[in-house]
């Protein structure tokens, strides 16, 4: 099918957000620069975009902006080892967004983050009980332990 769609300057981009980082090597070794590859897969973004992603389609990124970000541009600025730190560091959040419960996830963290509320839209329910005190603890621990970004993250590359 992207063999198809290669041929219709309608389509520019693909949103790989299959758990086989294998695809998105894949896609870049058969389309080149083609289409822009976004990974949707928020605990692969890293590899990702080590081979080839040129962006991130991110799920905590409301919650956690800056480490999203720098993440993202130390990547861009061939910095993969303070990129890789920070993405350790936010890993553990990072796999609340492949869940089955990604968007109660998603939003108790933006609630510890951030402060907004943890409300979700039906039929989906604010997470209770043991899974709600799993994530807070996930949250809690990143939030009370987040690493200092490297200034030049958030600045564009020179």
């Amino acid at each position: 099918i992207m063999s198809e769609l290669a041929g219709d300057p309608l389509f520019v981009a693909i949103k790989e957000s299959s758990d086989d980082i294998r695809r998105s090597t894949e896609i870049v070794s058969a389309f080149g620069d083609r289409f822009d590859l976004f990974t949707g897969v928020d605990n692969l973004a890293f590899e990702a975009l080590a081979v080839g992603a040129v962006g991130w389609v991110a799920g905590l990124c409301c919650a956690f902006p800056a480490e999203t970000v720098a993440i993202y541009q130390l990547m861009q600025q061939g910095r993969r080892d303070e990129a890789l730190a920070i993405y350790r560091w936010f890993r553990p959040m990072l796999d609340l967004d492949v869940s089955t419960d990604l968007v109660q996830n998603i939003k108790l963290a933006e609630m510890l983050a951030i402060g907004t509320n943890d409300r979700v839209r039906m039929p989906r329910q604010p997470l209770t009980g043991e899974r709600r005190a799993a994530v807070e603890k996930i949250v809690n621990e990143a939030i009370a332990t987040r690493p200092v970004l490297p200034r030049a993250a958030t600045a564009k590359a020179a």
